[in-house]
C-alpha cells in the first residue's frame, strides 16, 4: 500500500465508519485480534496526525490478521 493509497477523505470515512454499529463490530473484532496498531492509528488520526496515522493504518494492514479479517469483510460485506 503507497502513502497516496490513503487520503485525508479516506480516513475521514473511516473515521465516520467507526462510528457506526458495524465499525463497532469491527473494532470490538479487531481488539479481540489484539490489534493494537489500529487504535493508534485511530487515535493519531482523531489527533490530527493523519501522516502517523497513515503508517500505523499501513503497517497494521501488513500484518497476515488484518489481511484475513478484510477478506471475511469482502466476502461478507
Amino acid at each position: 500500500m503507497n502513502q497516496s493509497d490513503i487520503s485525508p477523505e479516506k480516513l475521514e470515512q473511516a473515521r465516520l465508519f467507526a462510528d457506526t454499529p458495524a465499525g463497532r463490530q469491527l473494532k470490538a473484532l479487531l481488539r479481540q485480534s489484539n490489534a493494537h496498531g489500529l487504535r493508534q492509528a485511530m487515535d493519531q488520526a482523531a489527533q490530527g496526525n493523519m501522516d502517523a496515522a497513515r503508517k500505523s493504518i499501513e503497517a497494521f494492514l501488513s500484518t497476515p490478521e488484518a489481511a484475513e479479517l478484510l477478506g471475511q469483510l469482502r466476502k461478507n460485506p
